[in-house]
């Protein structure tokens, strides 16, 4: 039996900015593309930072439902993670004989412990010499 790789769907990409297109009508179609498709991954890093700039725009209307601002809450989020995720990539890449991410913990849950040594001398009851003669 022969088997076949996997073919994944590719995911949708957010077309390029026109060269008349405002930047606040390139972060709001950012914006949308984002709310309506859930992907963050193929949106380049300049559309990503100007849907961020208009979702504080978008959220001023006053005819949104709770339910429509709880989710543009939920996106942008999601584009602010995203953001920080490619900003600590990119700040490792750019610092020569930078480690990885795992080799250097910040601290919490990642820091490496090391046992410390012993520097307390034996108590004097527990160091008696027992001689039988």
């Amino acid at each position: 039996m022969q088997t076949r790789p996997t073919d994944y769907p590719r995911l949708p990409e957010l077309a390029p900015r026109r060269l008349d297109e405002p930047a606040e009508e390139y972060g709001l179609r950012a914006l949308a593309f984002v709310v309506t498709h859930s992907v963050t991954a193929t949106v380049p890093t300049d559309a990503l930072e100007l849907a961020t700039h208009t979702y504080r725009i978008a959220i001023d209307n006053r005819d949104l439902s709770q339910i429509a601002l709880d989710r543009l809450a939920e996106v942008d989020r999601q584009i602010n993670a995203t953001l920080r995720t490619r900003s600590r990539l990119d700040a490792t890449r750019e610092t020569p004989g930078a480690r990885q991410d795992d080799e250097q913990p910040a601290g919490g849950l990642k820091t490496r412990l090391e046992p410390r040594p012993n520097t307390q001398p034996p108590a004097p009851a527990l160091a008696r010499a027992d001689f039988g003669f």
